[in-house]
C-alpha cells in the first residue's frame, strides 16, 4: 500500500495491522492469518474511502480545451475547417473525446490573412471572412501603418475573442499523405487533427492557455452544457432533439493519459 493510501486508514486499524505483522513475512510470503483480516479491512476501507470522493463526479468526464487564433475558431464553429493543424500528436486519452475550441483573445493579422486567403480557396463565404477582404483591399490604398490599424479595428469587432466558441471531437490524425477533399484546402501540417460533431455555442468568455488545459469552473461547465444541448436541439428534428444527451462534465483537477505521439497517424 502507497503511503498516500495508508494514510487514509483509520489510526486503530493501522496499529491493528503492525501487531499482526511478523518481520520476514514479506520474504517466506507466510504472514498470518490474523494479519490476513487486518489488511484486508485497511485495504476495504481505503476502497470505500476512495469510491466516496468519486461518486459526485459518476458519469462525469473532465473537459479540456484548445485555444485557436481567430478566425481559425470561427471557421472550426461554423463546420468548414474540420482540422486543426499543429507541430504535434494528441494525446491517446483525448482521442474521441470532447474538447473546447477556445479563440485566443490576441488580434493576429497573419492569421487573418492566411484564413481568408484559405477560405477563398475553398468556396467559403461567411461575412467575417468578407469583411475580412474588403478591409485587406480597403487598406491597400492606404500607407502599411494606416492600413494595418484600420483592419485590426474592424476585424477585432467582427468575431469573438477570449471565449469558448464550439465543441468537438478528435476522431483522427492525419498528415500530407492522407488528405481528403474537404481536409486539403485547410491543410497546413505537419499534423493535422481531425474535428468532427462540432457543436458551436454562444461565446463563453475566459482565458486560454498553451497546449491543452482544462476547464475547472463549475459554473461555466454547466453552462457550455446548457448551450451544447440547445444548440444541438436546435439543428436536430423534434423527434430527436429530445433523445439528444448533452455530456456532463467534471470541474477540478485531471491529468490528461497517453503519450502525445501515441495516436495512430493514418
Amino acid at each position: 500500500m502507497c503511503s498516500r493510501h495508508w494514510n487514509m486508514v483509520p489510526f486503530d486499524l493501522q496499529q491493528q495491522v503492525w501487531r499482526t505483522y511478523r518481520p520476514g513475512q514479506c520474504d517466506d510470503k507466510q504472514p498470518s492469518a490474523e494479519w490476513h483480516v487486518a489488511a484486508d479491512k485497511a485495504i476495504a476501507h481505503v476502497h470505500e474511502k476512495e469510491l466516496a470522493m468519486m461518486r459526485p463526479f459518476a458519469n462525469k468526464v473532465p473537459l479540456w480545451a484548445i485555444t485557436v487564433h481567430q478566425p481559425w475558431a470561427q471557421l472550426i464553429a461554423h463546420g468548414h475547417k474540420t482540422i486543426e493543424n499543429r507541430e504535434w500528436v494528441p494525446p491517446s486519452s483525448l482521442m474521441h473525446a470532447w474538447i473546447a475550441i477556445h479563440a485566443g483573445k490576441t488580434y493576429d493579422l497573419e492569421s487573418w490573412k492566411g484564413a481568408a486567403q484559405m477560405a477563398r480557396d475553398a468556396g467559403v463565404v461567411e461575412p467575417f471572412i468578407e469583411k475580412a477582404n474588403v478591409w485587406f483591399d480597403k487598406a491597400s490604398h492606404m500607407s502599411p501603418a494606416a492600413g494595418n490599424k484600420a483592419v485590426k479595428a474592424a476585424l477585432t469587432t467582427c468575431v469573438p475573442y477570449g471565449s469558448i466558441v464550439a465543441l468537438a471531437r478528435i476522431t483522427n490524425v492525419i498528415d500530407e499523405h492522407h488528405l481528403t477533399d474537404q481536409t486539403r484546402p485547410w491543410f497546413i501540417g505537419p499534423f493535422a487533427w481531425v474535428l468532427e460533431s462540432v457543436v458551436r455555442i454562444n461565446p463563453i468568455a475566459c482565458p486560454g492557455k498553451q497546449g491543452f488545459w482544462r476547464v475547472e469552473d463549475a459554473s461555466m461547465l454547466e453552462k457550455i452544457r446548457a448551450d451544447w444541448r440547445a444548440a444541438r436541439d436546435a439543428s436536430l428534428p423534434p423527434s430527436q432533439a429530445t433523445q439528444t444527451t448533452p455530456p456532463t462534465f467534471s470541474p477540478g483537477r485531471a491529468m490528461i493519459t497517453g503519450r502525445c505521439s501515441s495516436a495512430r497517424i493514418s
